[in-house]
């Protein structure tokens, strides 16, 4: 049988793991956020883009930009953010928590 300073050790346990989850998930986005800051505008941009699946070609249509650079964008937000592709990227953003 279990007693209740048992059950309110294991309460209180619980607690703590979900309070140290929860500063490493604020952790975590912080630093997200800090390197998404570090973009262009232009660079900013073109990763939302990018990261909502939108090829080069249609971006370059939507921005009225050439594909070219496009490319160039989003090579330079890839090695500023220290990503390698768009999985990457998404991770990023998802863990940034922007829209």
């Amino acid at each position: 049988m279990t007693t209740t300073s048992e059950i309110e050790s294991s309460d209180a346990e619980l607690a703590a793991r979900e309070a140290q989850e929860f500063a490493r998930w604020r952790e975590r986005r912080s630093l997200a956020r800090k390197k998404l800051a570090l973009l262009t505008p232009r660079e900013h941009e073109i990763a939302m883009i990018t990261a909502q699946g939108i090829n080069s070609r249609e971006a370059a249509l939507a921005l009225k930009i050439s594909v070219k650079t496009v490319e160039k964008h989003r090579a330079s937000a890839y090695r500023r953010l220290h990503v390698n592709g768009v999985i990457g990227l998404v991770r990023l953003i998802i863990e940034a928590e922007l829209e």
